[in-house]
Parts: structure tokens; sequence; C-alpha cells
């Protein structure tokens, strides 16, 4: 059986607060008999957190041996606190920790395919009472600076800002930043064809 991990926020996550599961737990529900989906244990946050308390994050051996790890970090890095003008995350520095991320889970599992998913778009004009705001353009800002990182160095680079972007209305949530339960299904459909794919040794760029 094959070991499939994910790393991530929560829009792979979920919101417990809010009863919203992210893609993480349909891509699990939807392989539960096929292979060993490891979700973490609470939202992986932003490149800080995650490369900071990465092993924490997993029970204990649940990182090594990994066959495949589908990460994501970039919606907290490229929030804006209140009128702060800078992002949580200055672009050179995530840049730095996704590389530092990447050495690390090839330490922990040396065989795995790695995917990287680049950060979904979010609805700016909803952030207006929230103290919080993120911007597309920096988004994809972000979302080309872990391209020029990564891409000689995971399997593949998995265009999620494209994939969401064609999304329905219906597929968004009330907020911002996250998606619809049919929104998070259909994530999860596109992420399972991409695993369909990397396990059958098919790979191209998306």
């Amino acid at each position: 059986m094959k070991k499939i991990v994910f790393i991530g926020d929560s829009i792979m996550y979920g919101v417990d607060l809010k009863g919203m599961k992210g893609y993480g737990f349909y891509v699990r529900e939807a392989l539960r008999r096929r292979a060993d989906v490891i979700l973490p244990l609470e939202n992986c946050q932003d490149t800080r957190f995650t490369f900071s308390v990465l092993s924490e994050l997993f029970e204990p051996g649940e990182l090594e041996g990994a066959d495949l790890i589908y990460w994501n970090n970039g919606l907290w890095d490229v929030m804006h606190f209140g009128n702060n003008a800078t992002p949580v995350v200055p672009k050179e520095r995530y840049g730095l920790l996704l590389e530092r991320i990447f050495v690390k889970l090839k330490e922990l599992s040396p065989d795995a395919k790695i995917i990287f998913a680049t950060t979904t778009p979010v609805i700016e004009e909803r952030y207006t009472s929230l103290g919080i705001h993120r911007k597309n353009a920096e988004i994809l800002g972000y979302n080309c600076v872990a391209r020029d990182v990564l891409v000689d160095k995971v399997a593949l680079i998995d265009d999620l800002y494209s994939v969401a972007s064609n999304f329905p209305h219906e597929c968004r949530s009330e907020d911002p930043t996250h998606f619809s339960e049919l929104g998070s299904q259909k994530l999860a459909e596109h992420i399972l064809a991409l695993i369909d794919t990397m396990i059958n040794g098919n790979v191209k760029q998306y």
C-alpha cells in the first residue's frame, strides 16, 4: 500500500471551528482502501512554522518512508495584518524556507516523489472588515517564487491557483479564503487524478 503524506494550510486541512473539510479529507476518504493517506495533526500555517516544527506536525514516523508528498505553503506567508504593507513572510524569506523544507522532506523520505501545489486565489473584496487581507497579485508573485525555487527539485508543480480560478461561484465558501464542500471535493478530484498519474509514472507538469 502506498504512503501519501499531505502538508498544507486550511485549504488542505480544513477549518475545525467552521466544520469545513479541506481537500485532504476527501482524498483520504477516496483512497482509504488503496493507500495510507497521512494528514498533519494541525494546520501547517506558514513556511516558518512548517520548517520549525515539521516533524511535530505528524505522529512519530509518519513522515518517514513516504512514496508521495503533496505539499503547499503560501496563504499564511502572503497574509497582511491590519494596515501592514509587508506580508507575514517576505518573498525572499519564503523562497529560502521552501528550499529548507524540501531538504528536510528529502532527508525524512529520500525516495518520495514530491508535488508542490501553488497557493489558491482569494476573493479580495471580502476582506474589508476582517483585519487581515491578501492580494491575488501577491499570491501570483509568491507562486512564481515557489516555481523558480522548486521546479528543478520536486517531481511536479501543481498549478492549483489556475485550477481553482476556473471554479464556479458555488465552489467558494462565504469567507474570502476557503472553498465550499463542493469546491474542496473538486480540488480533491483534481489531486486524485494527479496522484494516479504520479503513481503510474506518467509525470507531466500541470
